[in-house]
This record gives structure tokens, sequence and C-alpha cells, in this order.
């Protein structure tokens, strides 16, 4: 936030247009990877379904970690903070985060 001279929201915004454009580029980069044959092609589709779990799942733990918590001390509830799940690295999901 100092390094840019905005406030939190704005760096928020920042952040999520950052990591929009990672999403984005990772989708890109994988739909062109080219077929190394169905055996090898089934292991690839195995192994990037997990990466997009491993993903997924690192960002659940970051706001149910209550060290990270720093949403859940911003007027929400934080015993039983609700944190939707969606299916891992998807083009059609825009991830915001609102501070109050």
């Amino acid at each position: 936030m100092a390094e840019q001279n905005i406030e939190l929201q704005d760096a928020i915004n920042l952040l999520t247009d950052m990591l929009d454009a990672r999403v984005t580029e990772y989708l890109d980069l994988k739909n062109r990877l080219p077929s190394f044959g169905e055996e090898v092609d089934a292991q690839l589709a195995r192994y990037l379904s997990a990466l997009e779990h491993f993903v997924q799942g690192t960002v659940v733990w970051y706001y149910r970690s209550p060290r990270k918590s720093f949403l859940f001390t911003q007027g929400m509830d934080s015993s039983h903070p609700t944190i939707k799940v969606i299916s891992p690295i998807r083009s059609d999901v825009r991830r915001q985060i609102r501070i109050k």
C-alpha cells in the first residue's frame, strides 16, 4: 500500500487484478499444451488438477488461519467465517474482496 501510495481497498483491487492476470496466463498456457500421447496426457491432466486444488486449498487455509484472518477482524464473526469454495482455477470467476 505504501509503495503505491494507495488505500487498502485500492491495494486489494490491484492485487486481485494481478492474480486474475496470472490465472488467465496459466489457463492460456494450459490450453496451448500439445498432446504428449494418451498416457502422458492423462498423467499431466491429473497433475494439473492436483496443482489447482493445492492452490485453492492454500487460499481456503489462508482465510481460515487465525493469524491471517485480518478480514474477520473487520466486523465479521470470526468464529463462523464463511468461505465460498469454488472450483480451482476458473477463468469465469472474478474474485473480489471488499473491506468495510
